[in-house]
């Protein structure tokens, strides 16, 4: 988070999940913390140098039988501009207006739970008739 709002990032067409928006991140590496982890998948996917904390919400998520664990990570961003190669848009969102995004459907629950977490309401959601 960067004053109480989301980095996301669109996936470029040409790959897998092409168009959908995540919370950018990759898989953790053998002897590798998850803080360790999202450090590096940044710097390598976004060219930002942060500091990776607490884990603020996880989920597992199925892909055609396949588990995965997914953690969103609080990190302090210290440097570098963002930089494009597995996406071809990042923004910078409030929690509570992630709904307007077409998402990868593993981030779906960690967004929820972020949303939850920051108590920001949703107040300019779409009303239910």
């Amino acid at each position: 988070m960067h004053d109480q709002k989301l980095l996301i990032a669109r996936r470029r067409a040409d790959i897998q999940q092409g168009g959908l928006w995540e919370l950018p991140g990759g898989k953790l590496e053998a002897g590798e913390s998850a803080q360790q982890c999202l450090e590096r998948e940044i710097q390598e996917e976004l060219g930002m140098t942060v500091r990776a904390g607490p884990v603020l919400a996880h989920c597992l998520h199925r892909y055609s039988g396949i588990g995965i664990q997914l953690l969103a990570i609080h990190a302090e961003w210290l440097h570098g501009e963002p930089t494009l190669s597995d996406h071809d848009r990042i923004e910078w969102i409030k929690p509570a207006g992630w709904y307007r995004k077409s998402w990868a459907p593993a981030d779906i629950p960690l967004l929820a739970q972020l949303v939850a977490l920051t108590s920001l309401p949703i107040a300019d959601a779409p009303k239910a008739d």
